[in-house]
């Protein structure tokens, strides 16, 4: 698989090593975790539902993960239809194997590239992608392709971050920035959310709809699944971006506002969605 195309991942991110030399365990559990959250789950339910998808239709979920809302498609276009998963990491698409195949819908998984798609012109007649563009070199050519494989009038998903709105409320501003920027500097495209319109529209989808939408943690705990402040901090100080001791109070600053119940953090995500033109 030729991974320099499309999808290329920053090697200091951690979804790009779950294969190589990260723990699958670990990013799974991450997944699950994200999920298990309100906002997540509303957020999902919404983007599988602006999908349209119905019975005897084809969807494709690229970057699907442990594949459930590649089992959430299968529902929805039932066993005359048929949804798709693709993802980079074979240690996904074999979970998301395990979890779902068999499961009284018509699917699968297969490893795929997403800038290089294994089908044909005009195989879907919708398309999703979820918190995926935000790892890529070129969203813009992954986009191009989703759109290639949709039939005229399909409809494309996608949701993802503008990471440049990450805020917490901490009285360690500057630690706080150094660890972010440099977190945020490993996404290649860490503000893909802002520029999802231009990205549909330059694909050639029209009637595109974007909305925007904050995802606000009130507990450290809640934001430890979600953002994962521990790894992330310790990856920070080994790069040398701050000192053990400037990390350390940075965490503290943050566990003492959860217990004190003023914790705040939170995060813009942007839906957008837009229908393949007939030309």
């Amino acid at each position: 698989m030729d991974e320099t195309r499309g999808w290329h991942v920053d090697r200091r991110s951690g979804f790009a090593s779950v294969d190589k030399e990260g723990s699958p365990e670990f990013w799974i559990a991450y997944l699950d975790a994200v999920r298990s959250t309100p906002s997540w789950r509303q957020a999902k339910r919404d983007s599988i539902e602006r999908l349209g998808l119905g019975p005897g239709e084809r969807g494709l979920d690229v970057g699907c993960g442990t594949g459930e809302e590649v089992a959430a498609m299968g529902e929805l276009v039932g066993v005359s239809g048929c949804a798709v998963g693709v993802d980079l990491s074979t240690v996904m698409v074999s979970e998301g194997r395990r979890r779902h195949v068999g499961r009284g819908h018509s699917g699968g998984f297969c490893v795929a590239d997403a800038g290089r798609l294994p089908f044909a012109d005009g195989s879907f007649q919708a398309c999703r992608v979820e918190r995926t563009l935000q790892h890529c070199d070129d969203p813009y050519a992954v986009v191009v392709e989703m759109a290639r494989l949709l039939v005229p009038g399909g409809r494309l998903v996608a949701l993802e971050p503008d990471w440049d709105t990450l805020v917490f409320d901490t009285p360690k501003a500057d630690v706080n920035r150094r660890i972010y920027r440099d977190v945020l500097d490993r996404r290649p495209s860490r503000t893909v959310g802002r520029r999802l319109r231009a990205t549909l529209s330059g694909a050639g989808l029209g009637d595109i709809d974007v909305q925007g939408w904050a995802v606000c943690f009130a507990d450290y705990d809640d934001a430890e699944r979600s953002l994962t402040l521990q790894a992330l901090t310790e990856a920070s100080v080994r790069a040398g971006v701050v000192s053990d001791h400037d990390a350390a109070s940075w965490l503290d600053s943050l566990r003492r506002a959860s217990d004190r119940g003023t914790f705040f953090a939170s995060v813009t995500m942007f839906t957008a969605v837009g229908t393949k033109l007939d030309l």
